[in-house]
């Protein structure tokens, strides 16, 4: 079957300014992933779980650098890249969903805001059927109350709802594949498990790696 992501060799490294060598975030990662496939990756705090999503995606901070790596995506280097290329990979191509969703989303705009200038922005939908399609995606991604919600303020809504609405952002441009950096980590232990089985049938649904 043909690949959809190709990580060969990922080696991540920090320049360390008091012993005069580098540390290593990632040594010799390779992975590979099916369209469709869901992979989890283990490994304690300061592993370097997080490392291997930011490189996909162009994220790292400085002064990481990427010592050696290729990787692909449908076939496609999309490793070492400049910052106009990666902007044209994320969201459309690759979403990413971050650790805290109150931190995702931005405290001053409504969801309804937020997802709708995400579909603006990376979809060719415009007037009423933006926001017909943001109703859609909240639905998909079991969000009651839809037409409610999107009046509402991140800081009005628990935790658990706000991560279902980081989902539905995430899937807005249909992408070919979601890093999810822990999206559970900041929820209560009772949603966890309601909240990773909504990503996974999302996932399922839109044939989403």
């Amino acid at each position: 079957m043909k690949k959809l992501l190709e990580i060969n060799n990922l080696t991540v490294a920090y320049p360390d300014i008091v012993k005069n060598n580098f540390f290593y975030a990632t040594k010799d990662i390779s992975i590979e992933l099916e369209p469709g496939q869901i992979v989890g990756i283990l490994g304690e705090s300061g592993a370097g779980k997080s490392t291997i999503g930011r490189a996909i995606l162009g994220l790292l901070d400085p002064p990481a650098i990427i010592e050696s790596a290729k990787i692909k995506l449908n076939n496609d280097v999309i490793s070492n890249r400049d910052e106009k290329f990666y902007e044209s990979i994320r969201g459309k191509k690759i979403g990413y969903i971050f650790q805290n969703p109150m931190t995702a989303l931005n405290p001053v705009l409504t969801i309804g805001e937020q997802i709708m200038e995400t579909i603006e922005a990376n979809t060719d939908l415009q007037g009423k059927r933006v926001k017909q399609y943001a109703l859609e995606l909240l639905e998909k991604a079991s969000v009651s109350f839809a037409e409610e919600r999107l009046k509402k303020y991140p800081h009005q809504l628990s935790g658990g709802l706000c991560q279902r609405i980081v989902f539905a952002i995430a899937i807005a441009a249909k992408p070919d594949l979601i890093i999810a950096d822990e999206p559970t980590t900041a929820l209560d232990v009772t949603v966890q498990k309601s909240v990773l089985h909504t990503l996974t049938t999302l996932c399922q649904q839109e044939n989403i790696a």
